[in-house]
């Protein structure tokens, strides 16, 4: 009995692969040495004429861009940290106070 289900399974599987190949080559077959006639290439529509600008910009001019305003200088320099923000000075907040020492832990008893 084994030997017929292994034979029906090799047949199966030829036959699956014979429609499989077969299947692929549906459609008219191709004429390789047909004359074709080129098709006429579609019309190129007329440019449109370069129109003045009113003025000239300079889109080169980048110095700006690579040095940017220098930060004013403090006359007298602060008594503790300064935070510096584009061309102004703001002191720092007060400092949080500190917090209670935590207690420790007490050893385990046996």
């Amino acid at each position: 009995m084994t030997r017929w289900v292994i034979g029906a399974t090799v047949l199966l599987t030829a036959a699956a692969g014979l429609v499989w190949v077969g299947g692929s080559r549906s459609g008219p077959e191709i004429v390789v040495n047909a004359p074709t006639t080129p098709e006429p290439a579609p019309p190129v529509p007329p440019r449109p004429e370069p129109v003045p600008l009113a003025r000239v910009v300079d889109v080169t001019d980048i110095d700006p861009l690579l040095d940017p305003p220098a930060i004013p200088v403090i006359d007298a320099a602060p008594a503790g940290p300064v935070l510096t923000a584009v061309g102004f000075d703001e002191p720092s907040p007060t400092p949080a106070p500190a917090a209670p020492a935590a207690a420790s832990i007490p050893p385990a008893v046996e």
